[in-house]
């Protein structure tokens, strides 16, 4: 901190250089996946980016699947670690961590209808992956204490957590 008064007045300069160098409006490569083509896209002063999908490789008809900025509204820390639309794109399994301990809890959007499953998979570690029925997830719980990932589950849509083997 002893140097600070000697870089505070250069701050004041370049700073805002750097700042205005940043790219404000930024849209990912666009990754095919079944029938559909997946990007993110960061718009204006957004913190988040927002995830959308269309049916062909130029975005022309943008999907909204996720508004990241929207659900991170209601917190302190919001941070997304995996997304994952099922085999038949029609349900997307998502993680979030509100806390900043890289604790993650899972849920699943119906893709038609925009809504929230009651499913909701607390305490892992944030990967998430199909199998190929559509109805089955799989996840590794994380241990409270160590914060390290201990074992492997398998979730059935509409079964509590506690049931998961």
């Amino acid at each position: 901190m002893r140097y600070w008064p000697q870089v505070k007045p250069f701050s004041r300069v370049y700073l805002p250089r750097y700042k205005s160098k940043i790219v404000k409006d930024n849209r990912s490569v666009p990754v095919q996946h079944g029938q559909y083509y997946y990007f993110n896209e960061t718009i204006g002063e957004q913190e988040y980016a927002s995830i959308y999908r269309s049916t062909n490789v130029k975005g022309d008809n943008p999907e909204l699947l996720l508004d990241i900025n929207e659900l991170a509204k209601a917190y302190d820390y919001f941070a997304i670690g995996d997304v994952e639309v099922s085999p038949n794109a029609k349900l997307m399994a998502y993680s979030q961590d509100t806390l900043s301990r890289r604790i993650y809890t899972i849920k699943v959007k119906n893709l038609e209808t925009g809504e929230l499953l009651s499913d909701e998979l607390i305490g892992t570690q944030g990967g998430v992956i199909w199998a190929n029925d559509n109805k089955t997830l799989y996840y590794v719980k994380k241990d409270p204490v160590s914060l390290l990932g201990t074992q492997v589950f398998r979730h059935t849509l509409g079964t509590p957590q506690e049931q998961d083997e």
